[in-house]
């Protein structure tokens, strides 16, 4: 009884670690603007490092356009980031779904924007 009992709890503990995606890696996709009855694709690229609980990186448009990620919180499949390009912090909202992310993005007092990146192979 004992040894199912250990045993239960090991595959357990086992799968609850196998439900932590690592979100290392480039996430690409766009940030969709709505202005003036049109709709705008905003590029956007997330160079993440997930270490444990820890998540950080940079954020942009581009590689040439990366800045540093201020504050990132990972609480299960939910993801917060939040970055500064010049006068203007940006507030994205995620949830991860296997190699993609979808939410909202905020920046200042503007209307909440759909945001939807993939994971970038290599």
């Amino acid at each position: 009884m004992r040894f199912k009992l250990v045993l239960t709890l090991l595959l357990l503990l086992g799968a609850m670690g196998l439900g932590a995606a690592d979100l290392s890696g480039k996430w690409s996709g766009a940030i969709v603007v709505a202005e003036g009855g049109e709709t705008v694709n905003l590029p956007i690229l997330l160079i993440l490092k997930h270490d444990g609980g820890q998540l950080s990186g940079t954020a942009g448009a581009d590689e040439g356009t990366q800045r540093a990620i201020t504050k990132a919180t990972v609480d299960d499949n939910k993801v917060s980031i939040e970055f500064t390009d010049g006068p203007d912090k940006y507030v994205l909202n995620l949830t991860v779904d296997g190699d993609q992310m979808t939410g909202e993005a905020r920046s200042g007092d503007s209307p909440k924007m759909k945001i939807s990146v993939k994971r970038a192979e290599g």
